[in-house]
């Protein structure tokens, strides 16, 4: 009998979706540095926090707001939209 991996790849695809919506929330929502998020939340793993924020980039779910010198992440409608699946998800 064939191995039904479907639960088992919808599960990890929310995770990464879930750990996108984390580091996107704690840089726009709670002004986290991606330093701080690799330390306190993901072991030191910069590569990981870099490449989902570099990702979210990409996809236009954030972008970094240089006006006055503030350097402030700020979520883009998308990525709000995200933060709010993100609780959905977290919170059945």
């Amino acid at each position: 009998a064939a191995v039904d991996n479907t639960k088992k790849d919808e599960h990890h695809h929310e995770f990464a979706l879930m750990t996108a919506a984390h580091i996107l929330m704690r840089l726009t929502q709670e002004g986290k540095t991606i330093e701080e998020i690799a330390r306190y939340d993901f072991d030191n793993n910069m590569e990981l926090v870099t490449v989902w924020t570099d990702y979210m980039i990409a996809v236009n779910w954030m972008y970094k707001d240089s006006n006055n010198g503030s350097r402030r992440w700020i979520a883009t409608y998308n990525g709000k939209k995200w933060i709010d699946k993100y609780y959905e998800i977290r919170n059945r």
